[in-house]
Protein backbone atom coordinates (compact mmCIF):
# COMPACT_ATOMS: atom_id res chain seq x y z
CA UNK A 1 0.00 0.00 0.00
CA UNK A 2 1.42 3.37 -1.00
CA UNK A 3 0.35 6.43 0.92
CA UNK A 4 1.30 9.96 -0.04
CA UNK A 5 2.07 11.89 3.10
CA UNK A 6 2.87 15.52 3.54
CA UNK A 7 5.44 16.43 6.17
CA UNK A 8 4.32 14.77 9.43
CA UNK A 9 3.38 16.73 12.54
CA UNK A 10 6.55 17.61 14.53
CA UNK A 11 5.54 15.48 17.52
CA UNK A 12 4.53 12.38 15.56
CA UNK A 13 7.81 10.49 15.92
CA UNK A 14 7.98 11.30 19.66
CA UNK A 15 4.43 10.09 20.04
CA UNK A 16 5.20 6.86 18.17
CA UNK A 17 8.28 6.29 20.35
CA UNK A 18 6.05 6.57 23.43
CA UNK A 19 3.64 4.04 21.89
CA UNK A 20 6.57 1.64 21.34
CA UNK A 21 7.45 1.90 25.04
CA UNK A 22 3.83 1.31 26.02
CA UNK A 23 3.56 -1.70 23.70
CA UNK A 24 6.79 -3.23 25.05
CA UNK A 25 5.70 -2.64 28.66
CA UNK A 26 2.40 -4.36 27.87
CA UNK A 27 4.14 -7.40 26.38
CA UNK A 28 3.22 -6.57 22.78
CA UNK A 29 6.63 -7.07 21.16
CA UNK A 30 5.21 -7.65 17.67
CA UNK A 31 3.23 -4.41 17.76
CA UNK A 32 6.30 -2.54 19.08
CA UNK A 33 8.39 -3.92 16.19
CA UNK A 34 5.78 -2.76 13.65
CA UNK A 35 5.69 0.76 15.11
CA UNK A 36 9.51 0.86 15.21
CA UNK A 37 9.51 0.07 11.48
CA UNK A 38 7.05 2.91 10.85
CA UNK A 39 9.41 5.25 12.76
CA UNK A 40 12.37 4.13 10.63
CA UNK A 41 10.31 4.65 7.45
CA UNK A 42 9.29 8.15 8.56
CA UNK A 43 12.88 9.05 9.48
CA UNK A 44 14.04 7.86 6.07
CA UNK A 45 11.32 9.77 4.21
CA UNK A 46 11.66 12.92 6.35
CA UNK A 47 15.27 13.08 7.64
CA UNK A 48 14.77 16.59 9.03
CA UNK A 49 12.18 15.14 11.42
CA UNK A 50 14.70 12.72 12.93
CA UNK A 51 17.09 15.39 14.16
CA UNK A 52 14.42 17.87 15.19
CA UNK A 53 12.24 15.29 16.89
CA UNK A 54 14.98 14.10 19.24
CA UNK A 55 14.66 17.37 21.13
CA UNK A 56 10.86 17.24 21.23
CA UNK A 57 9.53 17.84 24.73
CA UNK A 58 7.39 15.28 26.52
CA UNK A 59 4.62 17.77 27.09
CA UNK A 60 3.15 20.71 25.17
CA UNK A 61 1.07 23.39 26.87
CA UNK A 62 -1.40 24.93 24.41
CA UNK A 63 -2.79 28.37 25.25
CA UNK A 64 -5.29 30.09 22.95
CA UNK A 65 -5.55 33.84 23.47
CA UNK A 66 -7.45 36.83 22.14
CA UNK A 67 -6.79 40.42 23.28
CA UNK A 68 -5.76 39.50 26.83
CA UNK A 69 -2.02 40.14 26.78
CA UNK A 70 -1.79 41.08 30.47
CA UNK A 71 -3.50 37.87 31.60
CA UNK A 72 -1.43 35.86 29.13
CA UNK A 73 1.79 37.37 30.48
CA UNK A 74 0.83 36.44 34.05
CA UNK A 75 -0.07 32.91 32.88
CA UNK A 76 3.35 32.53 31.21
CA UNK A 77 5.14 33.92 34.27
CA UNK A 78 3.46 31.25 36.41
CA UNK A 79 4.57 28.58 33.92
CA UNK A 80 8.13 29.89 34.40
CA UNK A 81 7.95 28.68 38.01
CA UNK A 82 7.04 25.06 37.27
CA UNK A 83 8.81 22.28 39.19
CA UNK A 84 8.99 20.27 35.94
CA UNK A 85 12.32 21.06 34.24
CA UNK A 86 11.80 23.54 31.39
CA UNK A 87 13.47 21.18 28.89
CA UNK A 88 10.60 18.72 29.35
CA UNK A 89 7.85 21.05 28.12
CA UNK A 90 7.10 23.68 25.56
CA UNK A 91 4.41 26.34 25.47
CA UNK A 92 2.44 26.91 22.27
CA UNK A 93 0.50 30.18 22.24
CA UNK A 94 -2.06 30.61 19.47
CA UNK A 95 -3.01 34.25 19.06
CA UNK A 96 -6.52 34.26 17.65
CA UNK A 97 -6.29 37.63 15.87
CA UNK A 98 -5.41 39.87 18.83
CA UNK A 99 -5.06 43.60 18.20
CA UNK A 100 -3.79 44.57 21.68
CA UNK A 101 -0.05 44.06 21.10
CA UNK A 102 0.04 40.39 22.15
CA UNK A 103 2.48 39.49 19.37
CA UNK A 104 4.90 42.28 20.29
CA UNK A 105 4.69 41.37 23.97
CA UNK A 106 5.57 37.73 23.24
CA UNK A 107 8.53 38.69 21.05
CA UNK A 108 9.91 40.93 23.81
CA UNK A 109 9.75 38.29 26.57
CA UNK A 110 12.23 35.61 27.55
CA UNK A 111 11.12 32.47 29.38
CA UNK A 112 13.04 29.43 30.66
CA UNK A 113 10.92 27.10 28.49
CA UNK A 114 10.56 26.90 24.72
CA UNK A 115 7.80 29.27 23.63
CA UNK A 116 6.36 29.07 20.14
CA UNK A 117 3.78 31.60 19.02
CA UNK A 118 1.37 31.36 16.11
CA UNK A 119 -1.00 34.06 14.92
CA UNK A 120 -4.16 33.36 12.98
CA UNK A 121 -7.26 35.25 11.90
CA UNK A 122 -9.93 35.32 14.59
CA UNK A 123 -11.74 31.97 14.44
CA UNK A 124 -12.54 31.40 18.11
CA UNK A 125 -10.89 29.47 20.93
CA UNK A 126 -11.75 26.00 19.58
CA UNK A 127 -9.98 26.72 16.28
CA UNK A 128 -7.03 28.16 18.21
CA UNK A 129 -6.80 25.00 20.35
CA UNK A 130 -6.93 22.85 17.21
CA UNK A 131 -4.09 24.87 15.69
CA UNK A 132 -2.16 24.43 18.93
CA UNK A 133 -2.57 20.65 18.71
CA UNK A 134 -1.27 20.71 15.13
CA UNK A 135 1.80 22.69 16.17
CA UNK A 136 2.49 20.82 19.44
CA UNK A 137 5.65 18.72 19.48
CA UNK A 138 5.04 16.93 22.78
CA UNK A 139 3.37 13.57 23.04
CA UNK A 140 1.07 14.92 25.77
CA UNK A 141 -0.93 18.14 25.37
CA UNK A 142 -2.15 20.26 28.28
CA UNK A 143 -4.72 22.96 27.50
CA UNK A 144 -4.65 26.13 29.59
CA UNK A 145 -6.69 29.28 29.27
CA UNK A 146 -4.73 32.52 29.17
CA UNK A 147 -6.34 33.34 32.53
CA UNK A 148 -5.21 30.11 34.24
CA UNK A 149 -2.33 30.71 36.64
CA UNK A 150 -0.72 27.32 37.14
CA UNK A 151 0.53 26.25 40.58
CA UNK A 152 4.19 25.11 40.54
CA UNK A 153 3.48 21.37 40.35
CA UNK A 154 0.74 21.43 37.71
CA UNK A 155 2.83 20.14 34.79
CA UNK A 156 4.84 17.71 36.93
CA UNK A 157 1.62 16.21 38.32
CA UNK A 158 0.14 16.03 34.83
CA UNK A 159 3.15 14.21 33.42
CA UNK A 160 3.28 11.85 36.41
CA UNK A 161 -0.38 10.92 35.85
CA UNK A 162 0.22 10.12 32.18
CA UNK A 163 3.25 8.01 33.02
CA UNK A 164 1.16 6.00 35.48
CA UNK A 165 -1.77 5.72 33.05
CA UNK A 166 -0.27 5.73 29.53
CA UNK A 167 -3.48 4.79 27.70
CA UNK A 168 -4.20 7.03 24.69
CA UNK A 169 -7.72 7.64 25.97
CA UNK A 170 -6.58 8.90 29.36
CA UNK A 171 -7.34 12.51 30.27
CA UNK A 172 -6.72 14.48 33.43
CA UNK A 173 -8.93 17.27 34.72
CA UNK A 174 -8.27 19.37 37.78
CA UNK A 175 -9.93 21.87 40.04
CA UNK A 176 -9.61 25.52 39.01
CA UNK A 177 -9.04 28.08 41.75
CA UNK A 178 -10.13 31.32 40.12
CA UNK A 179 -8.04 34.47 40.52
CA UNK A 180 -9.45 37.05 42.94
CA UNK A 181 -9.91 39.63 40.19
CA UNK A 182 -11.98 37.25 38.01
CA UNK A 183 -15.75 37.50 38.43
CA UNK A 184 -16.85 33.91 39.07
CA UNK A 185 -20.04 32.87 37.28
CA UNK A 186 -22.19 29.91 38.39
CA UNK A 187 -20.78 27.90 35.46
CA UNK A 188 -17.19 28.69 36.52
CA UNK A 189 -18.05 27.62 40.07
CA UNK A 190 -19.43 24.35 38.71
CA UNK A 191 -16.27 23.44 36.83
Amino acid sequence: VLVKMEKPSPGLISYLRQRVSTAKAGGHAELAACVEQIIRDLETAFPEQKAGDLAAPELSVVIPTFNRKDKLLRCLQKLSRQSLPAAQFEVVVVDDGSTDGTEELLRAQKFPFALRHFKQANKGPAAARNRGIQEARGGIVVFLGDDIYAPPDLLNDHLRHHRLFPDDHEALLGHIAWADESPVTPFMEFI
